[in-house]
Order: C-alpha cells, then sequence, then structure tokens
C-alpha cells in the first residue's frame, strides 16, 4: 500500500470537515465518484465517523474497482 499522499495528513484533516459539510448540503446524491487515494481515505473517513464503518475497503483500487458500493442509499465509485 501507500506510505504517503500527495496531500498532507495534516491538510486531509483540516479540510475533512469542510468537505463533510458540503456534502451534508446534497442529502438527495445519488452516486460518489472517488477519484483517487485522497477522496476514498477522505470520504471513508467521513462515513466511518458518521456510520462506524468505512465504505470502500483497502486495497488497489483496480482490484477493488469493479464491486458495487454503497454508503446509504447512494452509489459510491472508487477511481
Amino acid at each position: 500500500g501507500k506510505t504517503q499522499y500527495a496531500i498532507s495528513p495534516e491538510t486531509m484533516k483540516n479540510c475533512v470537515k469542510l468537505l463533510e459539510q458540503e456534502i451534508a448540503l446534497f442529502p438527495d446524491v445519488k452516486a460518489f465518484i472517488l477519484g483517487g487515494d485522497v477522496a476514498i481515505k477522505m470520504m471513508n473517513d467521513i462515513w466511518k465517523r458518521q456510520t462506524g464503518k468505512k465504505v470502500i475497503p483497502a486495497g488497489s483500487t483496480y482490484r477493488i474497482r469493479g464491486q458495487a458500493y454503497y454508503a446509504g442509499d447512494s452509489r459510491v465509485f472508487p477511481s
């Protein structure tokens, strides 16, 4: 697995709450397309805090890409 992200953990920690607030403005989202490891990590952090579990499992994106994932009623596509 990766040991370092292109965005620092500190920046992700500072921005994840803003991201969560922005997503809350759109309660009827039908799908999330997560473009890259940072998006997957940040959204998993949000979902884990909200529900106690991650939506996207750990692993190489190319291996998990073809499976169906859901966050509530929203489909989630890791890319």
